[in-house]
C-alpha cells in the first residue's frame, strides 16, 4: 500500500515560511521525497506535527494564503495517488515524485489552448525539455518554471506566441566589430594598463 509522509523543512525562505517536503513510500521497493513548492509558516495555527491545519478565527490575509495552501496540498496529494495508480510499475523513475510535482505545479497547456501552428516549435513548448537538460537546484527550477507559466498566460492573454524568430531576428542581434579589439578592454590589467585607463577615464 502507498503511503504518502509530510514533513515541514527546517530551512524557509525570505518571507519566513518553510517547504511542506513530502515522501511516497510503497513497500520496500518505492521511497521517494521531493519539495511540494508550498510555503507555509511554522506555527502551530497552520502545523501540526506531520500534517497542515487551520486553527485561525479570524479572516486575515495570512490565513486565507493558508487556506489555499491547504487546499493546494490536499489536490497535489490526489494526483500523487492518481498517478501512482495510473502509472506503469515498471516505469517508475528515481524522480518520478519530483517529475509528478513539478506536472502538477507547472501544468501542461491542453491542445485547444495552443495558439498557432501545431508543428511550430515555440519557447513555452520546447522549454519543458530545456529545464530537463539542465542541473540546477530544486530552488533555481521553480524560479525556471515560474517564468514560463508568465511567459504562457502572456501568450493566452496577447493571441500570440514566443519563437525563435522573435529572440534570435537579424534585426535584434548586435553586431561589434572586434577588428581594432584592445586589450585593454579587459581583465586581468597590468599596473601599466590600469595607468593608462584612470588616464583615459580621467
Amino acid at each position: 500500500m502507498a503511503v504518502i509522509y509530510l514533513r515541514l523543512s527546517k530551512r524557509h525562505n525570505e518571507l519566513n515560511r518553510n517547504e511542506i517536503i513530502m515522501t511516497f513510500r510503497q513497500g520496500s521497493t518505492i521511497y521517494q521525497r521531493a519539495g511540494t513548492g508550498i510555503f507555509i509558516l511554522d506555527k502551530p495555527s497552520y502545523w501540526d506535527g506531520d500534517k497542515m491545519v487551520l486553527r485561525a478565527r479570524s479572516m486575515t490575509e495570512e490565513v486565507k494564503y493558508h487556506r489555499e495552501m491547504k487546499h493546494k496540498l490536499e489536490d497535489l496529494c490526489s494526483a500523487v495517488n492518481r498517478a501512482w495508480e495510473e502509472t506503469d510499475r515498471s516505469r517508475i523513475s528515481p524522480t518520478w515524485l519530483k517529475d509528478v510535482i513539478a506536472q502538477f505545479n507547472a501544468p501542461a497547456v491542453e491542445d485547444d489552448e495552443l495558439i498557432g501552428e501545431p508543428d511550430r516549435e515555440t519557447v513555452t513548448s520546447t522549454f519543458p525539455q530545456f529545464v530537463a537538460s539542465r542541473r540546477v537546484s530544486m530552488y533555481r527550477e521553480k524560479h525556471f518554471w515560474t517564468m514560463w507559466r508568465m511567459l504562457r498566460r502572456y501568450e493566452l492573454l496577447q493571441g500570440t506566441v514566443f519563437d525563435f524568430e522573435t529572440f534570435s531576428h537579424k534585426k535584434s542581434v548586435l553586431i561589434q566589430s572586434t577588428k581594432t579589439d584592445m586589450k585593454i578592454r579587459y581583465s586581468p590589467y597590468t599596473d601599466k594598463m590600469l595607468r593608462l585607463l584612470k588616464k583615459i577615464i580621467r
